[in-house]
Parts: C-alpha cells; structure tokens; sequence
C-alpha cells in the first residue's frame, strides 16, 4: 500500500498554466502572511521559519510544484530555503514586483533583488503587484520584455489588475503576451471572475 505522500504525489492535479504552456500543479502554495506577520517579518525575522519551510517543503513532495511570493511579502528568502536541493526546472516560481518600483531602472533593480533573494537564475512568472498610474505602463512593460529578454524572466503577469487596467498592459508589449492575471479570490471573496487566461 503507497504511503500517503506517495498517493499525493502520484494524484496530483496538473494544468497548463495559460498563455505559458507550462504545467503547473492545480493547487499552488502561498507564501502571503497577513500585515502584522510581514511587518514582523521586516523587524524581528520570521517567527516559526522552520515550519513555514517545511510546511513548503512538504508541498513539494506532495506534487506541487507552483510556489508564489512577492518582494512586499519579504518570503523570497524563505522561498529560497524551501527549494534548495530540489531540481529548480521541475518548479514553477512566481514573485510580484511592488507598485512604488514600476519605472524602467526600478523594475530591473527589483528583478534583481528578487533573484538574489530567490537564489536562482530566473523567476517563471513576474508580476506587477497593483498599477500605478505614476508609473506609464509602456515603461514598466519595455522593462518587463527586456527582462524576458535577458533571460531573467520566462512570463510576465501582473495582479489586481481591472480588465480595462490588464488590455492597456497588454497593449504596452511589443514581443510577449500576459500569461496571467492574479486575483483576490479566496472563502471570503469569491465573486471574481478575472484569472489566468
């Protein structure tokens, strides 16, 4: 009789993630810890490190093999625990790029310290986080493509965007096309019909 990790593993729910013709596991895990947490996070490092990165790990062995994070979550370090010694091209990782860094240089730099965070050579999906009318999307999408082109990024995404907000992004590339579109949608809030695409 299989373990119950291996009946997981073997079970486990795959689809192609959108527009990026990956397969991703259909449950994805979170690294979003409410306000107190992430501020704590910023202060104090994070309380209970060891079962949020074993909590990850597990996900892994179960079969799932997309993980989300953001640089404003301050979790990319303990992404990067999480997934040291599994082979990084059997997983899906997607962080956020924070609205107050959408002009050209800023989004390069964020990319940057994400990376770095990470530990890894490439992010699978980078996201904007929010727009921000301050920042012309045609900037941050000429950024978005050039990161794509230097290899740092496989897809480019953004999140919380209105479907008018998410045609003007679209709109804004000249090479690539948005894989997806990240929304609230949760037991509480469930009316949103705006997602991957």
């Amino acid at each position: 009789m299989p373990t119950r990790t291996a009946y997981f593993k073997n079970n486990m729910e795959y689809r192609e993630f959108g527009r990026a013709r990956v397969r991703v596991s259909a449950i994805g895990m979170g690294t979003y810890f409410d306000g107190f947490q992430i501020a704590a996070s910023h202060i104090l490092g994070w309380p209970g490190r060891e079962d949020k990165v074993a909590a990850l790990r597990k996900g892994i062995e179960l079969g799932i093999n997309l993980i989300d994070t953001a640089e404003i979550y301050n979790t990319e370090p303990l992404v990067a625990e999480a997934i040291s010694g599994y082979k990084r091209e059997s997983l899906f990782i997607a962080t956020k790029v924070w609205r107050s860094h959408l002009k050209y240089n800023e989004v390069l730099k964020a990319a940057r310290r994400s990376l770095k965070k990470l530990r890894c050579n490439y992010i699978d999906l980078y996201q904007i986080h929010w727009p921000n009318t301050r920042a012309p999307i045609q900037e941050t999408m000429k950024a978005m493509e050039k990161l794509v082109d230097d290899g740092k990024v496989r897809h480019i995404g953004v999140s919380n965007f209105s479907l008018p907000q998410m045609r003007e992004a679209e709109e804004a590339l000249s090479k690539y096309e948005l894989v997806s579109n990240q929304v609230e949608y949760n037991l509480m809030v469930k009316d949103t019909t705006v997602g991957v695409y």
